[in-house]
């Protein structure tokens, strides 16, 4: 049988993530009958599972989630409670002050007061400025960023699965499982990025 390594190159692309040549002989392989080296991935066993040692299983990773947002759940109503607690006092500090104000408390505010009216006229300067011209003032150098926090439950899973699809795609011979999975995948699943634990 003739080997066709353009219709080869052709079942690869379309229907895989492409040839990759070189030492994986998938190209080599699929010139003798391309249609037939696309179909047979189709009839592998297990080819679209991922059975990777360092997974959990669905079970035991819905127990894990589950655990993870009772967690959150008993962090938030733990921050309500403070945070209910602490505007009675902080109310009661204020009524106070406004009872007996002294001097040195009015002084004490005038500043900010003072640097937020400020910072008010001069928005609205830059504003009413040219596109063209720029301000006078000094650039304010860019606010410390908050600690990066640690990677909870959901984060980590979908990143190791997220990378065992990636090398499973890599490594499969032709491509066309993957191909599928990736499309019923972009159909069927949610962005990572709307679900907040994962974000």
């Amino acid at each position: 049988m003739a080997r066709d390594s353009q219709a080869a190159l052709m079942a690869l692309n379309r229907f895989g993530f492409g040839a990759r040549g070189g030492a994986s002989g998938d190209l080599f392989n699929a010139a003798s009958d391309p249609r037939g080296f696309v179909k047979a991935e189709l009839n592998r066993p297990n080819t679209v599972r991922l059975e990777v040692p360092g997974l959990q299983t669905t079970p035991v990773l819905a127990q894990a989630v589950f655990a993870f947002q009772d967690e959150q759940k008993a962090k938030r109503e733990a921050a309500a409670k403070t945070a209910s607690a602490a505007p009675d006092s902080a109310a009661q500090a204020a009524d106070a002050k406004r009872q007996n104000p002294s001097l040195t408390s009015a002084a004490s505010e005038m500043p900010g007061k003072m640097s937020a009216m400020e910072t008010q006229d001069k928005g609205g300067a830059n504003a009413s400025m040219p596109s063209g011209e720029k301000s006078s003032e000094p650039m304010q150098p860019n606010a410390a960023k908050p600690p990066a926090q640690p990677l909870n439950v959901i984060q980590k899973t979908y990143r190791a699965e997220a990378l065992a699809r990636l090398q499973r795609a890599m490594i499969s011979d032709c491509g066309f499982t993957e191909r599928l999975v990736t499309f019923w995948s972009n159909h069927f699943c949610i962005s990572a990025n709307k679900g907040e634990l994962a974000r």
